[in-house]
């Protein structure tokens, strides 16, 4: 198979993905982590490091398609974003942090417990400020996400509610995630 029919495979698993099919999700996600995690891993990322980037910019891809932005090039798309990413991570390993004694670099500040216990910390209060946002919307909303995050397809959840379709599920499921993260910014 040629190149093209690569990236016309990638498309409709993409509009698939806009639909609310985690299996074809789950398939994209096949088509693309591994590939992102050799090419992050080649420009001297450690393997946790290319996992990460690789698992953000693929959350952050299909993020977009649920949306229902619309991406032509898909693993284009993706590869652009882990470009991107590399350069974001190598602005930050030059960047030096002033300790008392010295300077720390990144991969000395990676192993500091204290700089650890205080991520740890921040991401705890992230994590509870996402609980009372969402505690804060309405029962409808709840359950859509609720089912959204468990993995129900836009169908089941459609079904679940009483709505009349998939695409009004992914509406309501649009509108819903928008006021979650309106109340969460609200929050901090």
């Amino acid at each position: 198979m040629g190149p093209f029919s690569r990236q016309a495979r990638l498309l409709r698993l993409a509009e698939k993905v806009a639909e609310g099919d985690r299996k074809a999700m789950l398939s994209l996600r096949e088509q693309l982590f591994g590939k992102g995690m050799g090419f992050l891993q080649n420009q001297g990322l450690t393997h946790a490091e290319a996992e990460e980037a690789a698992q953000k910019k693929l959350t952050d891809l299909i993020s977009r398609l649920i949306r229902g932005e619309k991406i032509q090039a898909v693993e284009a798309y993706y590869f652009k974003a882990l470009k991107n990413e590399l350069g974001k991570l190598a602005r930050e390993k030059q960047r030096l942090v002033p300790l008392e004694e010295g300077t720390l670099s990144p991969e000395k500040e990676a192993h500091d417990p204290m700089l650890e216990a205080e991520k740890e910390e921040e991401k705890r209060l992230r994590v509870k400020i996402a609980r009372q946002a969402f505690q804060q919307l309405g029962a409808g909303c709840q359950k859509v996400l609720g089912l959204f995050f468990q993995g129900a397809r836009m169908g089941e959840i459609a079904l679940e509610i009483g709505l009349s379709g998939a695409n009004s599920a992914k509406t309501r499921k649009s509108q819903c995630l928008k006021r979650l993260i309106q109340l969460y910014h609200q929050q901090q």
